[in-house]
């Protein structure tokens, strides 16, 4: 005797050819030459605000708005496909209550030999669309803790300004001790400080100063790094003095372990520079890190640092800077043997 596969205890139940079109995560509707709907899935009859059985007894020429190709005559193929199947383009759609739909649709035509020729439209709502891509877009230039301009973001900015020929101060922003806060605090404390000191440093940019919005850029490189480009005014020693009076008052964390606030005071190493017009991003970038360095090695030393380093002693515009990474190595290895005890 024949069993029902899907009432076979043995036999796992397998969902319906419907039900997965259901699971889809996009609209699917199927019509003949004639119009008549004769299948659609759930996501399609959400987007338009209709229960499926009701679409089911509706031409396709209800929900496409009349202003599309093909919606006087859907007796062939050809008015809604043309010659070959559409990529995905703009289309409209007809909500239940009378409203447009903006959808990206792609129609195909499903046949053979032996059955009537049908129609396959899919659609995804425009609007959704682009807001996932704003959304990944935003995510690839954006770092996700502080909501700032992530490197990538930097790049493309300081790109951008290169290209314009415009002037600009850049300030590398480099907090001390950072390290001891994660594991005093927990991370997220450290994260609260990060998250804290990302918005003093937007205030000082723009709210202090009345700078507009565009003329002012602050990004999180790195950990507990920063940068600020700012082009009106593009005064390096100004910048330098904004962000650091920023840091004066006490930042609040919240303490992991006892749930306390705990209030911190938050120095930082600045190395701030005027971007020169023949600098590439990662050399403007690789400046300020030399003037960050000397900035922080003077504060070790109890010796005033260079309010702005000498473009003429970085480099030439036909040479390419040494990695900024190996140059931390290096540095680190000399001050590590700096400071050990005499023998």
């Amino acid at each position: 005797m024949e069993t029902d596969d899907r009432t076979d205890p043995q036999t796992p139940l397998l969902p319906t050819p419907t039900e997965l079109l259901d699971l889809l995560p996009f609209g699917v509707l199927v019509h003949d030459v004639s119009g008549r709907i004769v299948q659609v899935n759930r996501p399609f009859a959400d987007l338009l605000g209709y229960p499926s059985a009701e679409l089911l007894k509706l031409n396709a020429a209800s929900v496409i708005h009349p202003d599309e190709p093909g919606h006087n005559d859907l007796s062939t193929t050809g008015s809604l496909c043309g010659n070959a199947d559409l990529l995905m383009t703009k289309y409209r759609l007809v909500h239940r209550d009378g409203h447009i739909v903006l959808v990206r649709a792609r129609h195909s035509r499903v046949a053979d030999d032996d059955s009537p020729q049908l129609v396959l439209l899919c659609v995804q709502e425009w609007a959704a669309e682009h807001e996932q891509i704003a959304e990944l877009t935003w995510a690839a230039y954006h770092d996700g803790l502080t909501g700032l301009v992530n490197r990538a973001g930097l790049i493309r900015h300081l790109a951008q300004l290169q290209q314009e020929g415009r002037e600009a101060a850049v300030a590398l922003i480099d907090l001390n001790g950072f390290k001891a806060v994660n594991d005093s605090y927990g991370h997220s404390g450290g994260d609260d400080c990060l998250r804290a000191v990302a918005k003093r440093l937007t205030a000082a940019v723009t709210e202090k100063t009345g700078d507009a919005p565009n003329s002012c850029l602050v990004a999180r490189l790195a950990g507990d790094e920063f940068v600020v480009v700012r082009t009106e005014p593009a005064d390096p020693v100004a910048l330098d003095q904004l962000i650091r009076q920023s840091l004066v008052e006490p930042i609040g964390i919240r303490d992991s372990q006892s749930d306390n606030r705990i209030w911190l005071t938050v120095s930082a190493a600045v190395g701030s520079v005027a971007r020169q017009q023949w600098m590439d991003p990662e050399q403007v970038l690789d400046w300020a890190d030399r003037q960050m360095y000397a900035d922080k090695a003077a504060t070790r030393s109890g010796r005033a640092a260079p309010s702005t380093a000498d473009p003429a002693t970085f480099a030439i515009p036909t040479q390419r800077t040494e990695p900024t990474v190996r140059q931390r190595i290096r540095r680190w290895h000399e001050h590590s043997r700096s400071e050990l005890p005499d023998s």
